[in-house]
């Protein structure tokens, strides 16, 4: 496992993680706003998982949420940057928000997109194999 900074809003320090084993790789990124050390630290990577938010068309985040997080469209430059092999999954913070999450990632990214919550069961060569409770 490599820790890696990533940046959140005022704090001093947060990271992400890369793990490997077996030939494969495993980046995950944080808690955190769009910075490089994502896409360096996944470049190929088997599977990028990042977290997300999705503002409503109508209102936006507040200053401080926009310098913690990633948008979905900031998102998807990041997975074009990083080139994950398969696929990249997002951690999303509300029901409704996967819907635009993948739309709006879809108009910047090409590769497929899932949309992970908690508890989920995947697989980077098939996708998602099991939803929560299962």
């Amino acid at each position: 496992m490599k820790a890696f900074l990533v940046k959140h809003a005022t704090w001093d320090q947060a990271f992400g993680y890369r793990f490997e084993a077996a030939g494969r790789s495993v980046v995950i990124s944080g808690d955190t706003a769009p910075t490089p050390s994502v896409a360096e630290a996944c470049n190929g990577c088997d599977v990028l998982v990042h977290e997300v938010y999705c503002n409503p068309p109508a209102q936006g985040g507040s200053a401080y949420y926009k310098a913690a997080h990633t948008s979905a469209a900031e998102l998807a430059e990041i997975a074009t940057q990083a080139k994950p092999n398969c696929w990249f999954s997002i951690i999303n913070f509300s029901a409704d928000v996967p819907r635009r999450v993948i739309a709006a990632s879809a108009t910047k990214y090409a590769g497929a997109v899932v949309s992970a919550k908690d508890l989920d069961i995947t697989d980077e060569r098939r996708g998602l194999l099991c939803g929560a409770g299962c």
